[in-house]
């Protein structure tokens, strides 16, 4: 496979973006059933006879109806994952899931349109004021990390380079040590969880330059940056492991 196909992850010197929650903000009335089920499909990644247990299946017995899900796109996967299963199981039990980012999850929570809100960030101090009955539950980590072009020949960033990038201080890839190209970085809306993470973490007191190319989705991102050298985003980890 060429090169220019691969979705390479960037390391970043000195300091590493930190980790952040993925989290559900559920309905009262869902907390129990769905944090069982997403328990159950991620406590165990080890390969051993656990993890293909369906004993956390056993809350929606006997149930029927329709939850439905909305929020961050990080967590797609993981959601379609529980609901294959849920509906192998029984198949009385529909679960609807659309995309977003993790402030329009909780949004949706919130007003009653939707059961579950994923998020990639924990409940601001503001959405706990307004929607005190909102419940979360933490079911897994991941971690934000840079990505480039497979042809790309930086191996590594620091935070101030990164964070002049997206400021649009550093508009060239020659300007530490890569080839003559103009930088295209990518980043998503405010709103998302991965944005406020690289947000806090690397842009600080820095705007987003009118140059980053906005994207909605990780799927967009994961398009974008193998067909163009001269690309650099950010996104979940979970998204580079198979590369």
């Amino acid at each position: 496979m060429p090169r220019t196909q691969r979705f390479r992850p960037a390391s970043i010197r000195r300091q590493l973006i930190r980790s952040r929650s993925t989290i559900l903000v559920l309905s009262v009335a869902c907390a129990v059933l769905l944090a069982t089920a997403m328990a159950g499909c991620t406590q165990n990644h080890d390969g051993d006879a656990a993890a293909d247990s369906t004993d956390y299946l056993a809350a929606f017995a006997g149930r029927e109806g329709i939850v439905k899900i909305a929020g961050g796109t990080a967590h797609l996967d993981i959601m379609n994952e529980v609901a294959r299963r849920v509906r192998a199981y029984n198949s009385a039990v529909t679960i609807s899931i659309e995309g977003g980012h993790s402030a329009l999850g909780v949004q949706k929570v919130a007003a009653g349109s939707v059961d579950i809100g994923n998020t990639g960030r924990a409940l601001l101090a503001e959405e706990l004021t307004e929607n005190p009955d909102l419940v979360s539950f933490e079911f897994a980590r991941d971690a934000v990390v840079i990505v480039v072009n497979g042809d790309n020949p930086i191996e590594s960033v620091s935070i101030e380079q990164l964070r002049d990038i997206y400021a649009g201080k550093i508009t060239n890839w020659s300007e530490f040590g890569g080839s003559d190209l103009a930088i295209h970085p990518f980043s998503y809306e405010p709103g998302s969880g991965t944005y406020e993470i690289f947000h806090d973490q690397v842009l600080e007191e820095e705007k987003l330059a009118d140059s980053v190319i906005r994207i909605a989705t990780m799927a967009d991102l994961r398009r974008q940056v193998p067909r163009d050298p001269s690309a650099i985003g950010y996104t979940g980890l979970a998204e580079t492991c198979d590369e």
